[in-house]
């Protein structure tokens, strides 16, 4: 070795060092993060297994790797100073080299950046996106919050005794005291051609969208709307018909002749009068007129095979801001109700976020936040999460309605529920839409409403039955304030 090689060779090894120290900077909170996950919250889910914890430990083991080489090559240097000229170190002479060291430094500097910015973790996540399976997990949550925050820490678990305790309770009150299949606040006006259909809920529920703005609690506004616009649907004049759309939506006057179209109200039944509901509804108005020449059936039509789709409604829907949240959901819900489009395969159950549906899942233990939490902000990484848990949920109640303890009584209750001979012949789709708006209502009715009671003084069945709910949890509860969930003990 000359002296020239030997400068090199103590010129690089603080390279080396700067480079590691650089990397465990970057490694440590990423491992302090998965450990906190794993300590505060369970297990943080396959997705999240996947995305994080595999690639994380496929650095770990190259950086040992690494770290060995250097090692190596330091004690080889070492032996080769101290015996200089012995023919049995020679012949290893060439691993102690200038350009070895050049490339331990960039192979730290490689896999600084590939924890720093993530790529392998931010693809998979990315790629699991488009997979409902994925998408709505915890694992996917933790994972993308992971990435998006990584300096505040926050992570989320599930309770799966907890799901199987509200999913029995939920089968044990369908069975026993759910009535008729009876959808939601939305009518179905007969007599209607698909294009009218499609026309008067997505008109209705542009303007629902907005309700939910303006008077966030107030329900009777939305039952009002919805029987004013079923009652004006049937009206000689057909306000949802492509004709009358056309004609006023060229005017921008289209919410104004639909107010004028019913001369006389029945009772419950009033169209609100905002200003930012008539220009919306006048914009969607115009929007249909120029996309679909005023035919709502068209938003479902796949091109080039003509045939209804899930996929291409969503697509155009997405299009209008009143239809980029909760409300597409909705509407999907409501046209497989009403049959639309007929043709049109269901796929997997859309689960729309609510307040209600949350603090339910929270509060009964479901979702496990860390203990320490006090805030949760309801951003759409755990909307997600949310829909998730609540399919959990009611996939769970499927198979306990479908093999109950009492098949007499599960099957009288599919006989008045649904109109079908046993249990086994509920279809699945029915029964998620069934189950997701007794839990809506539920939890508006009760969970929402234990601040200062328990669950049993409200009435709440589920909350005495023998499985329990959110309701009979007496020591704390989460509440909605201004934007984000926040704990507070009960009163």
């Amino acid at each position: 070795m000359t002296n020239d090689d030997l400068f090199k060779f103590v010129i690089g090894i603080p390279t080396i060092i700067v480079s590691l120290f650089t990397l465990f900077n970057v490694l440590l909170p990423a491992i302090r993060w998965r450990n906190q996950t794993r300590m505060r919250v369970g297990s943080p889910g396959t997705v999240y297994d996947v995305a994080v914890t595999y690639p994380l430990r496929i650095v770990l083991i190259l950086l040992t790797l690494t770290i060995l080489a250097m090692f190596a090559m330091l004690l080889l240097g070492a032996m080769l100073v101290a015996h200089t000229g012995s023919p049995s170190l020679g012949k290893y002479a060439f691993f102690f080299d200038y350009p070895h060291i050049v490339w331990i430094a960039v192979s730290i500097g490689v896999l600084t950046l590939l924890v720093y910015f993530n790529p392998i973790p931010r693809f998979l996540v990315w790629f699991t996106y488009w997979l409902d399976h994925f998408r709505f997990t915890h694992g996917w949550a933790n994972a993308k919050w992971q990435l998006s925050h990584y300096k505040t820490f926050f992570a989320m678990g599930l309770n799966e005794e907890q799901i199987e305790r509200l999913a029995n309770g939920l089968a044990a009150e369908v069975i026993k005291r759910g009535q008729a299949f009876q959808p939601d606040q939305i009518p179905q006006p007969v007599g209607l051609s698909p294009t009218e259909q499609a026309n008067y809920l997505m008109i209705g529920c542009v303007i629902e969208e907005h309700l939910h703005r303006l008077y966030k609690n107030e329900r009777q506004r939305l039952v009002e709307t919805w029987n004013y616009l079923a009652n004006v649907a049937v009206v000689a004049s057909r306000p949802f018909s492509p004709p009358f759309l056309l004609v006023h939506a060229k005017t921008n006057a289209y919410f104004d002749q639909l107010k004028s179209a019913l001369t006389i109200s029945p009772a419950q039944a009033a169209l609100p009068q905002d200003p930012v509901i008539r220009q919306s509804v006048n914009e969607v108005a115009s929007w249909l007129a120029r996309k679909m020449k005023g035919d709502g059936a068209r938003l479902a039509v796949a091109w080039p095979s003509g045939a209804s789709s899930v996929a291409a409604l969503s697509r155009r829907l997405a299009a209008l801001k009143e239809f980029q949240g909760g409300m597409l959901r909705v509407f999907i819900k409501v046209s497989f109700r009403m049959g639309i489009w007929r043709d049109m395969y269901a796929g997997p159950f859309l689960y729309a976020y609510s307040d209600g549906l949350a603090t339910l899942l929270m509060n009964a233990g479901c979702l496990v936040p860390p203990s320490d939490n006090k805030e949760i902000e309801t951003d759409q990484i755990f909307k997600d999460l949310v829909a998730g848990a609540e399919d959990t949920v009611i996939s769970r109640a499927l198979q306990a309605f479908a093999q109950p303890p009492s098949p007499t009584e599960a099957a009288e209750a599919a006989r008045r529920i649904f109109g079908v001979a046993s249990p086994a012949d509920v279809e699945t789709w029915r029964f998620q839409d069934y189950a997701d708006l007794f839990l809506w209502g539920h939890a508006r009715e009760f969970c929402v409403k234990r601040l200062h009671t328990t669950g049993a003084n409200i009435g709440c069945e589920l909350a005495t039955s023998a499985s329990g709910c959110a309701c009979d949890r007496t020591d704390q509860t989460w509440v909605r304030q201004d934007g984000v969930l926040i704990r507070r003990e009960v009163k």
